[in-house]
C-alpha cells in the first residue's frame, strides 16, 4: 500500500507551476537535470564536465550561463556546508567540479541530497537572473524534486 505524503500535492503543485510560468519551470528543470547527473557521479559514474554537459540538454544561448551558474553554485554550497575551500580555488570549472564531488562523496547521502537541492536552487536563481525571492526558488525546486522522486 502506497502512502501519500500530502494528498493532492501533485495537483496543487501543477497549479503553482502555472503561476510561476513555463520559462522559470524550464530553468528549474535544467538545474534538476544537472543535479541528477551530479548524483550519478556520487553513485560511481566518473566525474567529468564533458559528461555533465553531454547529459544536460541546453541550447547554446544559455550554455555559458549554465556553466557560470554551476561554478557559483559550487562555491556557495562549499561555503554553506563548510566543504574544503581548496575546491573553490581550482583553476577550471572541471577541476573545481571533480574536487567538489570528491568532497561530497565523504558526506552522508542525506546531506548529499540536501546539497544537490541547494545547488539546483542556486543554479535556477542564476539562470533567472535572481528575479525572484529565494523562497520561491526553494519551493519550486523542492516541489519538482518531490514529484520526480
Amino acid at each position: 500500500m502506497k502512502v501519500m505524503f500530502c494528498k493532492g500535492f501533485g495537483n496543487n503543485f501543477k497549479k503553482f507551476l502555472l503561476k510561476v510560468g513555463k520559462e522559470l519551470s524550464d530553468k528549474a528543470a535544467i538545474a534538476l537535470q544537472i543535479t541528477a547527473t551530479l548524483k550519478a557521479f556520487l553513485e560511481g559514474s566518473p566525474v567529468s564536465l564533458g559528461v555533465l554537459l553531454t547529459d544536460t540538454k541546453v541550447d547554446d544561448a544559455i550554455f555559458k550561463k549554465v556553466m557560470d551558474g554551476l561554478g557559483i553554485a559550487i562555491d556557495k554550497a562549499s561555503a554553506v556546508y563548510n566543504l574544503s575551500a581548496v575546491c573553490t580555488m581550482q583553476p577550471s570549472l572541471d577541476s573545481k567540479l571533480k574536487c567538489f564531488m570528491a568532497e561530497m562523496k565523504k558526506l552522508h547521502p542525506d546531506l548529499q541530497n540536501n546539497i544537490l537541492i541547494n545547488i539546483a536552487v542556486i543554479l535556477t536563481a542564476h539562470l533567472d537572473n535572481n528575479m525572484q525571492k529565494r523562497s520561491l526558488y526553494d519551493a519550486l525546486l523542492q516541489g519538482m524534486y518531490t514529484l520526480n522522486k
